[in-house]
């Protein structure tokens, strides 16, 4: 083998390495990001009143109902109907509110997520993976 090409191929290891390397920092960053964002998840509860005032629910961050209370005079003057219109809506609010809720918690680990390099941008020569998959999903290949 001649120098040149051992030279050509120390470069690429280094290059290789370093990028490796870079992965393992964008991986530990990652594990910490989703550490807090598990702990913030768990720690989410919405509230939300029905318009009518007569049932408030609160629901954990996967829209479970932890707890559903009425207002006094929630059973005086009111029909079975209407009070199954306000727990309903507010139930259905509460699943909303943690659905944005939970939204807004996770999105950090959605720009982790486009943070990290394709293999194939690391090391030359390989193919696009991501490429592939695309093309024998929609059925486009060449071969």
């Amino acid at each position: 083998m001649e120098q040149w090409e051992r030279d050509s191929l120390r470069a690429q290891n280094s290059e290789l390495i370093a990028g490796v390397e870079g992965l393992r920092e964008q991986f530990d960053h990652g594990m910490n990001e989703l550490v807090d964002v598990y702990d913030k998840v768990q720690r989410i509860r919405v509230e939300v009143t029905s318009s009518d005032r007569l049932v408030k629910v609160t629901s954990n961050s996967a829209g479970v109902v932890m707890s559903l209370e009425l207002a006094r005079n929630a059973l005086h003057n009111n029909t079975a109907e209407r009070l199954t219109q306000s727990i309903n809506e507010a139930i259905h609010g509460a699943a909303q509110a943690a659905f944005q809720a939970m939204s807004e918690v996770t999105a950090p680990l959605q720009a982790v997520a486009e943070g990290v390099p394709e293999v194939t941008e690391m090391v030359t020569g390989l193919p696009d993976l991501a490429r592939l998959r695309q093309e024998l999903a929609t059925g486009t290949t060449d071969f």
